[in-house]
């Protein structure tokens, strides 16, 4: 068996993986435009400005960067999450990703609603994750009533991350050295995809 193992053999191996690497780069590349031009770019980001805030969140949420891309991706397409709260609701959704298991998809749809109703969508989602008190529910409202959408957002995001950074903390040592793993693993891919 190791003799069918040459110098030439592991080249082309590696090449391929290279060549593989970059075409899928330049696909999400494509992708991401495509779904900010799709969506009007409500949320303000250029793909090189996306591509950075998933660098970003995958640095500060403990998610490979696969999935933070998956996840800014999916934000921009719902077409319902402004400039001015983009990376803190990325962020947050991140946290919830982690912490419920949902796709980034289905995250980043519900996380898009918010903006119709900040009050009604902290009111029923604070119905499962308890994260907000009466008076800050109050407060968000009152945020919504004057016109101000981008702060009771703002404020709806900073309360959840509050709530949500503590999950995933307390981790075995088991999982946080395969979370290390994925990470170490997810960021070689995505060096090599750089290339595309």
């Amino acid at each position: 068996i190791l003799g069918m193992i040459t110098p030439a053999r592991t080249a082309l191996v590696v090449l391929t993986a290279l060549g593989v690497a970059a075409y899928k780069g330049a696909a999400d590349q494509q992708e991401l435009a495509n779904s900010l031009a799709l969506s009007g770019n409500m949320a303000g980001q250029t793909a090189d400005s996306a591509r950075h805030l998933a660098e970003q969140l995958a640095n500060t949420s403990s998610v490979t960067i696969g999935s933070a891309k998956d996840m800014v991706r999916e934000l921009i397409r719902t077409g319902e999450v402004g400039r001015a709260n983009f990376g803190s609701v990325a962020q947050v959704a991140m946290l919830v990703q982690r912490a419920t298991g949902d796709t980034a998809a289905t995250v980043a749809k519900d996380m898009g609603t918010m903006r119709a109703d900040v009050a009604k969508w902290a009111e029923s989602h604070n119905k499962a994750w308890n994260y907000i008190s009466a008076d800050q529910l109050a407060y968000i409202k009152r945020l919504q009533e004057q016109g101000k959408t981008e702060a009771a957002i703002a404020l709806n995001a900073e309360l959840l991350a509050t709530h949500f950074k503590g999950v995933g903390e307390n981790l075995g040592y088991l999982e946080k050295a395969w979370r290390g793993v994925t990470k170490v693993a997810s960021s070689a891919w995505d060096a090599m995809m750089g290339l595309g």
